[in-house]
């Protein structure tokens, strides 16, 4: 949602897998303020703060040489900062690449976090006003 011509909110959903023993879900928000660049060029940078909430599901080894596994679920609040850039290919579709650092918060083990570096292609719905 547009909150003004260079600003606007997004919801983000999607799970994250490191490997087969750490499965996360996330959910939130964030909220993006774009650098408008001049119409003769197409590339514009951004930065975002977003808000969150996840639940990993966290599978551990019952001892040390086990392949039997018990299965903790880790209920974490979270926030992200970044950066991007957003260039335009035609009227409404564009690509870009980000970089953010992400934190979740888990009350009853270790935080997560760390840098992600995301690549993607934008389509617009509707008018570029």
């Amino acid at each position: 949602m547009k909150v003004s011509p260079g600003s606007q909110v997004e919801a983000f959903a999607g799970p994250i897998e490191n490997d087969q023993n750490l499965k996360t879900t996330i959910m939130g928000g964030r909220f993006i303020h774009t650098f408008l660049q001049p119409v003769t060029m197409p590339i514009n940078p951004y930065i975002f703060i977003g808000l969150g909430y996840a639940v990993s599901e966290i599978k551990t080894p019952i001892h040390s040489y086990s392949s039997v596994t018990q299965t903790e679920i880790a209920n974490m609040l979270g926030y992200s900062t970044g950066i991007g850039l957003e260039a335009k290919v035609i009227e409404k579709i564009s690509l870009l690449v980000e970089a953010s650092n992400i934190t979740l918060y888990n009350a009853h083990g270790p935080n997560l976090g760390g840098i992600s570096i995301n690549f993607g292609l934008n389509f617009r719905f509707g008018g570029e006003d």
